[in-house]
Order: C-alpha cells, then structure tokens, then sequence
C-alpha cells in the first residue's frame, strides 16, 4: 500500500489504516465457497469515512478505497529534510517531492491515492459466507490478503486482521513468511467459521453511503 510520509518534528504518516494487517493466507478465503462473478447489487455505491477524508468506491467492475486530504504545515516547522524548491517541497529522506499551495507563512499538501481492493482477475477472488463478503487479494510478494465488507442498509464496515494472536491458536503459520514479515495460514473452512465467529476481524472501519 502506497504511504505519504512527511516529517516535521515528529513522523506524521497518513494511509488508510492504522497499521497493515499482519495475516496473508496461502488460499482465498474462505475455503470451499463459491467464487463470485459479479460484484452483488447490494455493495455497489460510493462511501465516505465520517471525516471525509477515505471513500470507498464500487462499481460493476471493481472496489477501490480512495484516500483525499489537505495538510497543514508552517513552514518555519518543516524539517530540515524538507526543502522547498518553487512549488514542491522535496523530502531528501524518501526522495519524493510534493506538490503544495502557498497560505501565508504555511503550506498546505493535497495527499490523494487510490488503491484497487478488487478486480476481475487471477490477482483478486470475491467470496460470500454467513452474510459477509471477502475480498482476497494476491500479495505480490506472498499469499492472500484478507479484507471482509459487512453491507448495510446505509453503510459498509470494512475490516482486517488486527493481530495474528486467534489465528495463531488455529493454525501455526507456514515455515515461511513473506519478505514484509506477514505470516502466512492455511484455514480449513472450520477453523475459518471460529475466526469468524470470535471477531477476528478487529479493525474496523464504516463508510456511510453518500450516492
């Protein structure tokens, strides 16, 4: 997932989600369920976090979580890794350079990205058990990444995997794990119906339906 980091007197990084979700899979999840061929009627719309700054696009086609805010600096604050050439301001530390708006003696930074939970194809697996859905997505460097979206009436709850401690207790992980330290499981389609029912999916974010 892609992270701005900016650093002022402390690191300040803005992503999604307070922290990546520890757990890939060797298998889509959960096992033996039925592959979805299209993205169900009642998921499709356009989501905003009650801040509006996280949004959660669906459509026929694919489930994409779009991050959007304006960040406030005072320039005599910036670091001394940022350095202001013209209108960006370069950071020698990550080598990445930010486009930003002058407003009086601060600065402000527009942070957009975009990332594509689900697709279809081989990379992305949409399934549907008790009432949830479970979008699988391939690790590019090891396993299946896990999020579950639980539909409302006006709303959608999106969640991860907040600690590996219940699945541990389940399964031990494979011998091997990814280059990014996430341990990798394999579920049997029980031991994936007690995850889900002692509330392994602890971190949690809402979207409110706004179209």
């Amino acid at each position: 997932m892609k992270k701005l980091i900016l650093v002022t007197s402390a690191i300040v990084c803005f992503t999604f989600f307070s922290c990546d979700s520890p757990a890939r899979f060797d298998q889509p999840q959960p096992d033996g369920e039925p592959i979805l061929s299209s993205i169900p009627f009642q998921l499709k719309g356009s989501y905003a976090s009650s801040d509006s700054t996280y949004f959660l696009l669906i459509n026929d086609f694919s489930i994409v979580r779009k991050y959007h805010n304006l960040i406030r600096f005072n320039i005599d604050s910036l670091d001394k890794n940022l350095i202001v050439k013209g209108n960006t301001v370069e950071d020698t530390l990550n080598r990445q350079s930010y486009s930003f708006q002058r407003m009086g003696d601060s600065i402000v930074i527009r942070d957009e990205f975009m990332d594509t939970l689900f697709l279809f194809d081989q990379d992305h697996v949409l399934k549907r058990y008790k009432g949830y859905y479970f979008v699988n997505r391939k690790d590019e460097n090891a396993g299946w990444e896990l999020f579950q979206l639980n539909a409302k009436r006006n709303s959608i709850e999106m969640s991860t995997v907040a600690n590996t401690q219940h699945l541990d207790s389940l399964q031990e992980p494979s011998s091997d794990t990814g280059p990014d330290h996430h341990k990798i499981y394999h579920l049997e389609k029980k031991q994936f119906k007690h995850f889900l029912r002692h509330d392994g999916f602890g971190n949690t974010s809402t979207f409110y339906r706004i179209q």
